[in-house]
C-alpha cells in the first residue's frame, strides 16, 4: 500500500503522519522501504519511457534546470539529497531525474541517504499524536472534580508540547530547505548558468 501511495501524487506527508498515528515508529521501516521501492520504480519507468527527451526541452527553457542538468553529470548523487531536503513533489523529482544524466545506482544511493530526514520528522509527530488523542479520550471520560481537572491539564500540556514539536519540526525542515536552495543554485551558477531569482 505504502508503495502504491509513494508511487503517486498523495500528499506524502499526510501520508507519513497518519502512518505514525496507527502504527507508531516501527512503520518507518516501511515507508522508507515504500519511498525508496516507488522512487527507484518510477525513475526506472520513466528512463524506459523516454523521460530524458521529455525533460530536455525544459533544461533548454529554465536555465536552473539547465544549470542542474550540467552539473549532474558530476554531482548527481548531491542533487538528488538537496531537491530531497526542498518542499518539490516526490513523484516529478523522480521523473527529472530520470532524464538526467544520473544511474539508477547513483538514484538509489541518494534516496537512502536523504528519505529519512524528512520522514523521521512525520512519522515521529503521528507516533506523538497518539498520546494527545488517548488523553482527550479519557478526560472526555473522567467524571466530576478534581480528576477531571487534572485530566483537562494533562490535555492542555499534551497539546502544547505536541504543537511546540511541530513548530519546531516545520521550523527545521523551512531552514534545511533554505540551505538546500542556495547549494543548489550554487550548484547550477558553478556549472556555468546565471540563475536569477528563480528561489
Amino acid at each position: 500500500m505504502h508503495t502504491c501511495i509513494h508511487t503517486h501524487t498523495l500528499p506524502l506527508q499526510l501520508t507519513l503522519i497518519l502512518s505514525g498515528y496507527l502504527y507508531g515508529m516501527p512503520i518507518l521501516a516501511v515507508t522508507l522501504t515504500a519511498s525508496l521501492a516507488g522512487a527507484v520504480a518510477v525513475f526506472s519507468l520513466a528512463r524506459t519511457a523516454g523521460a530524458r527527451e521529455l525533460v530536455q526541452p525544459w533544461t533548454q527553457r529554465a536555465p536552473l534546470l539547465r544549470g542542474l542538468h550540467e552539473a549532474s553529470r558530476t554531482q548527481g548523487f548531491k542533487i538528488i539529497c538537496l531537491v530531497r531536503i526542498i518542499p518539490f513533489p516526490f513523484s516529478l523529482l523522480n521523473i527529472v531525474a530520470a532524464g538526467m544524466p544520473i544511474s539508477a545506482n547513483t538514484f538509489a544511493a541518494a534516496n537512502i541517504v536523504s528519505l529519512p530526514f524528512k520522514q523521521v520528522i512525520y512519522v515521529y509527530l503521528g507516533s506523538q499524536a497518539v498520546d494527545v488523542v488517548s488523553l482527550l479520550d479519557h478526560s472526555g471520560g473522567e467524571g466530576q472534580g478534581s480528576g477531571q481537572r487534572g485530566s483537562g491539564q494533562e490535555w492542555g500540556i499534551a497539546q502544547l508540547s505536541w504543537g511546540g514539536m511541530m513548530l519546531v519540526a516545520v521550523g527545521v525542515i523551512l531552514v534545511a530547505g533554505r540551505t538546500a536552495k542556495r547549494l543548489l543554485l550554487a550548484l547550477a551558477d558553478a556549472a556555468g548558468d546565471t540563475i536569477l531569482g528563480l528561489f
